[in-house]
């Protein structure tokens, strides 16, 4: 059901403004869960600072004209130490994603956090909402997916896991 490299990021740099028209999207605001393997799932880690946390997630699925079918994973998030992603740097955290399709075996992402405008980022914070933005290519939009995700800020603070999913 998967393409042979199914999930590819897809590097964002002029992605932002490529929607496609009136897509179908599952959004979910998540539940919080202790996720074993994954330290700091509790929203606390060995590092300074407080953890963000992820307040909505949004999975969309989108036809892409140049990249075709793709997940926007959208993350909202509050942050009181402000970083998850520095505006004057253009430099973030990463946003942890493990992703299940029907009957495969979950893929492990890690997007690191960037300036759209720098296209050398896997993620990047959308000027208009604030949520950070991961764009997740080959997908089948037949299949149902999984989606566990972490946000992480450059202290190393770890949100803890939302789950979201996209339906067909």
């Amino acid at each position: 059901m998967f393409r042979s490299v199914w999930m590819s990021l897809v590097v964002v740099f002029g992605v932002a403004c490529g929607g496609g028209t009136d897509p179908v999207g599952f959004g979910s605001g998540g539940e919080k869960s202790d996720e074993p393997g994954y330290p700091g799932s509790d929203g606390t880690t060995a590092a300074s600072g407080n953890a963000p946390e992820i307040t909505s997630l949004n999975v969309i699925f989108d036809d892409y004209a140049s990249l075709g079918e793709v997940l926007r994973v959208e993350v909202e998030y509050t942050d009181a130490d402000e970083d998850v992603f520095d505006s004057e740097s253009g430099e973030g955290g990463q946003v942890l994603i493990d992703v299940t399709g029907e009957s495969d075996e979950p893929q492990e992402v890690t997007a690191d956090i960037g300036s759209a405008s720098s296209g050398s980022s896997d993620a990047f914070v959308d000027p208009d909402s604030g949520a950070v933005v991961v764009v997740l290519g080959s997908i089948d939009s037949q299949v149902s997916y999984d989606l566990g995700v972490i946000l992480v800020d450059m202290a190393g603070n770890e949100s803890a896991e939302v789950a979201g999913a996209y339906e067909p």
